[in-house]
């Protein structure tokens, strides 16, 4: 055993033999070698927004494909937040067209306007469990497929009782998404 000294710790060596040393020569440079292989670096790039794993040995980026799900999710993302204004906003406009053609009473107007709302508080209230139970990707579709199908019953409204019916699903669509479009659309 020899003892190196230096000016503040002392070191102890083990003389080796030479097979030793080949075996330790040779351990270290598989774990070097196994080491080299694991290590991996992320480079982001702001151009294309997209994360890109990249090995140091190897000089060809892998770049990892974004699922068709989540485009879907956030085209529906976008579309629910774009909606939820829009509907709340031009019903007004539509109310004009609407009183003429039904002959509505002022009560009837108003019930089609405010049921809306009236559903969408509701429902907001019961997303956060919806998305606790189904998840937020799920929820967000869910929402999404109850508004469109609210949007065909105003599409196809015959009476006053389908308009109300209509605006009444449109606000539980409003109402479940409101959580998760919000979420996904910043």
């Amino acid at each position: 055993m020899m003892i190196i000294s230096d000016s503040e710790e002392e070191f102890e060596l083990d003389t080796v033999s030479m097979s030793d040393e080949r075996t330790l020569l040779v351990n270290n440079a598989l774990e070097a070698d196994r080491l080299e292989k694991m290590e991996r670096r992320v480079q982001y790039t702001s151009e294309d927004d997209n994360v890109i794993m990249e090995s140091e040995s190897d000089s060809k980026p892998e770049t990892r494909r974004t699922p068709c799900f989540v485009y879907t999710l956030s085209f529906f993302s976008a579309i629910g937040g774009f909606l939820f204004g829009y509907d709340t906003g031009v019903v007004s406009g539509a109310m004009l067209l609407l009183k003429d053609y039904f002959n509505l009473l002022s009560l009837q107007e108003e019930i089609i306007v405010s049921v809306t709302i009236g559903f969408a508080f509701l429902f907001a209230l019961v997303g956060g469990f919806l998305n606790d139970f189904f998840g937020r990707k799920a929820t967000t579709l869910i929402a999404s497929v109850v508004f469109t199908a609210g949007a065909f019953v105003l599409a196809f409204a015959k009476n006053v009782a389908m308009l109300i019916i209509g605006r009444s699903i449109l606000g539980i669509g409003i109402g479940t998404g409101m959580l998760d479009v919000s979420r996904y659309s910043k």
